[in-house]
């Protein structure tokens, strides 16, 4: 009679074909990209700000510094806009690398500027006409 229950205890053994075996390869190579991926960001994080720079030293200015053709973007304007987008500039880009540094998600430190950059637009809308902007863009066409 011990051997009979000792039979009805034993369960069958499943045996994974090649399409389990497959799954099974996907969700390790998974596994390893998702461990690997943050020394890749890194790299890649490095190599793009090496880029930055070395474009910037062939532009002819420091690495992070206002370039001539961003300079040059705001010369036909007038001279409140021109006053009013370069108070932004510093301040904007000060509190990105700020919020940056205290660890906030990117699309969030994103979202804080892009609302702040609102206000100096409407800043700049309250102070030039439609009609003298739409003027201003005619005469420079």
């Amino acid at each position: 009679m011990r051997g009979c229950t000792e039979r009805a205890n034993i369960k069958s053994v499943y045996i994974p074909g090649t399409e389990d075996e497959a799954i099974r390869d996907l969700s390790r190579a998974r596994e390893d990209a998702v461990i690997a991926a943050p020394a890749a960001r890194g790299a890649a994080l490095a190599s793009r700000r090496a880029l930055s720079r070395q474009n910037a030293v062939d532009a002819g200015t420091p690495a992070g510094g206002t370039t001539r053709g961003l300079r040059d973007r705001g010369e036909g304007q007038p001279q409140v806009v021109r006053g009013i987008a370069w108070k932004a500039q510093p301040r904007l880009c000060r509190k990105y690398r700020r919020l940056l540094a205290k660890g906030k998600v990117k699309q969030i430190v994103t979202t804080a500027i892009a609302r702040e950059l609102v206000g100096f637009v409407w800043a700049i809308a309250k102070e030039v006409s439609p009609r003298d902007a739409r003027a201003q863009c005619e005469a420079a066409l």
